[in-house]
């Protein structure tokens, strides 16, 4: 059975991101694990309490954690288990990551990072540091089947074969019609060539519905965020590199570009992704 990992800081059960996780771990019979970080509150900290009283206020907060945990896993049917942490959150995120053997992590990210930064720093920063696929969602999205995939890609890198495997396999299981989109940036070359034996490759791909769609643009991010509206996508996929494409999206002078108003989920895969 496929392992999820939640990455959680709320104990509301209403929470558009927890929702999301809990509804796409049933539709494709996954496991998840409730991933909660424990900070000690500064107060207790301050008031240099003994040791006993910051280990019974531990237990408190793991109590509460427990029962949300069970309320969760019977409300959806959801075989869910919960990795209460202590620590340097990108540590303790690895470790469950290997610990459990997840294939994909869930956050989710309040409205105001989207206005600062790139999906605030620390889901930025996860990306980067994890291996697995990871799944950011909105907190003002509302969980819907995935009809609709963007799968946005840097043509310069070419179209990446092990990426699109993994798309597929989620088109599969919500029956979603795909379209493969870029921006070409220099309109001076057209890339026909490279894009015929793309389209070419897409026809022998099995069953999954794919689309192919171009605009030539010097705005990366916004031509994305325009694909988003007229498509009526609910997911975006992408794949970061560490140059082109990606470095185009994460510079602070972009950001608001395209996640002013990005109100779907974005998952981000790496070339050694298995999902």
């Amino acid at each position: 059975m496929k392992t999820y990992i939640l990455a959680a800081n709320s104990f509301d059960e209403d929470t558009n991101y927890i929702n999301h996780a809990f509804q796409m771990a049933k539709k494709t019979g996954a496991r998840l694990v409730f991933f909660h970080l424990h900070n000690i509150s500064i107060h207790a900290i301050n008031a240099r309490l003994p040791y006993e009283s910051i280990l019974e206020t531990i237990k408190i907060a793991k109590d509460k954690a427990d029962a949300f945990v069970t309320n969760l896993e019977k409300k959806y049917q959801v075989q869910t288990t919960l990795d209460f942490a202590l620590g340097d959150f990108y540590q303790q995120l690895q470790r469950s990551i290997k610990e459990h053997q997840a294939v994909l992590l869930v956050m989710g990210i309040h409205k105001k990072y989207f206005e600062e930064n790139l999906l605030g720093s620390t889901t930025t920063n996860t990306i980067h540091k994890v291996d697995i696929p990871v799944l950011t969602v909105p907190e003002t999205y509302t969980y819907n089947p995935l009809k609709k995939i963007l799968f946005a890609f840097d043509i310069e890198r070419g179209l990446p074969a092990e990426a699109l495997k993994k798309i597929e396999t989620i088109a599969k299981a919500y029956k979603s019609v795909v379209e493969i989109f870029y921006v070409n940036d220099n309109p001076s070359d057209n890339k026909q060539d490279l894009i015929n034996n793309m389209k070419a490759s897409l026809q022998s791909t099995g069953d999954t519905r794919f689309l192919f769609n171009s605009v030539t643009s010097n705005t990366v991010v916004d031509e994305v965020k325009k694909e988003l509206t007229r498509f009526e996508a609910n997911l975006l996929v992408m794949v970061p590199y560490e140059y082109g494409f990606w470095l185009s999206l994460i510079h602070r002078s972009k950001t608001n570009l395209i996640t002013s108003n990005l109100e779907v989920p974005l998952l981000t895969l790496h070339s050694n992704d298995v999902l």
